[in-house]
């Protein structure tokens, strides 16, 4: 739900005039100027750096549409439009007073929705652990580790990359299934596997539900195996929650 950020409408109305207008306009290897000394046409050709920008596009596309990763289309843009000032078609004030006013409003609505994600917290009508455990699902079982784990032994966490409120020395993989995976069938077993975790200092490893069910379904019999034996043989569960 609150996966990335947005961007105002105002970058993709430009993008739409640049593009109808740079197609649409012969560019010249150098500025064509008129009596009045005005430029009509850029110098440099910008359908290049369209045709770069819709092509960093297209792949974001095919990503994981983390608008941050569209800041480059937006400098692209914004080259652009320097180049093609001159040559854009004349549009009437009412028309950019309206999509200021629009992209204003597109831009408040993001400031005020994060306002209020965190008001019950700082008006007081909830407590820090309370607001902490409704916001993220690993918070009451990091919160019984700083509570209750002795010792230097490292707690692994899987498939979680949040770690910031975990204070006992840990390690992580990030969010990618494939680190431990890889890991546990190239193991080739699972007193292998418990072995070599040790040697890194590992005492505990955080798997979330969705870990689990993910590893349930790798279709590899010799895969399961080792995963069947490592879990349910290996380790001994010391803390559960329904999150």
């Amino acid at each position: 739900k609150y996966f990335d950020g947005q961007l105002s409408p105002l970058v993709l109305v430009f993008g739409l005039l640049l593009l109808s207008s740079a197609f649409g306009v012969r560019i010249g290897e150098t500025p064509t100027v008129s009596g009045s000394g005005a430029i009509d046409e850029p110098g440099v050709d910008c359908r290049a750096i369209l045709a770069c920008a819709a092509w960093l596009l297209g792949i974001w596309l095919l990503g994981s549409h983390q608008v941050r990763f569209l800041l480059p289309l937006v400098a692209l843009l914004s080259w652009a439009v320097s180049l093609m000032i001159p040559v854009l078609p004349f549009r009437s004030l009412v028309y950019w007073v309206i999509l200021g006013i629009v992209s204003c409003i597109w831009t408040a609505s993001y400031g005020l929705n994060r306002i209020a994600r965190v008001e019950p917290y700082v008006s007081g009508a909830v407590t820090a652990d309370r607001f902490l455990a409704s916001n993220f699902p690993f918070y009451r079982c990091f919160d019984w580790a700083n509570r209750h784990l002795a010792g230097d032994g490292k707690v692994l966490v899987l498939l979680e990359e949040r770690t910031f409120l975990l204070r006992h020395p840990h390690l992580w993989t990030g969010l990618l299934p494939h680190h431990f995976i890889n890991f546990l069938y190239r193991s080739g077993s699972a007193a292998e596997a418990e072995r070599l975790l040790k040697e890194q200092g590992i005492a505990c490893i955080y798997l979330p539900r969705h870990a689990a069910a993910l590893y349930a379904n790798i279709d590899s019999e010799e895969f399961q195996k080792i995963r069947a034996e490592f879990f349910q043989d290996r380790l001994k569960p010391v803390y559960s929650d329904p999150q």
